[in-house]
C-alpha cells in the first residue's frame, strides 16, 4: 500500500499536485494522502470491506483520470 501510495504522490508532483497531508503511511490498513480537492483512500482488502466507502459515495460523481 505504501508503494501505491508514493506512486500516486509521484505521478500528482508534475500536475502540479502535492500532498497536504498523509495519515497512516506507517500502518497495514487504511493509508489517506491529502491533495486538498482530492483525497486519495488505499486499504487493505479486509480494511476496504469493513469501511465500504464505494457505497458510501456511491452516488458520487465518477471522474475519468487516466492521462
Amino acid at each position: 500500500m505504501r508503494s501505491v501510495c508514493d506512486d500516486i504522490e509521484e505521478l500528482a508532483k508534475p500536475l502540479g499536485y502535492n500532498p497536504l497531508t498523509r495519515a497512516g503511511h506507517d500502518g497495514e490498513t487504511w493509508i489517506l494522502t491529502d491533495f486538498v480537492h482530492l483525497v486519495v483512500h488505499v486499504f487493505s482488502a479486509e480494511a476496504r470491506g469493513y469501511y465500504d466507502l464505494d457505497s458510501l459515495w456511491g452516488d458520487g460523481e465518477v471522474i475519468d483520470w487516466k492521462r
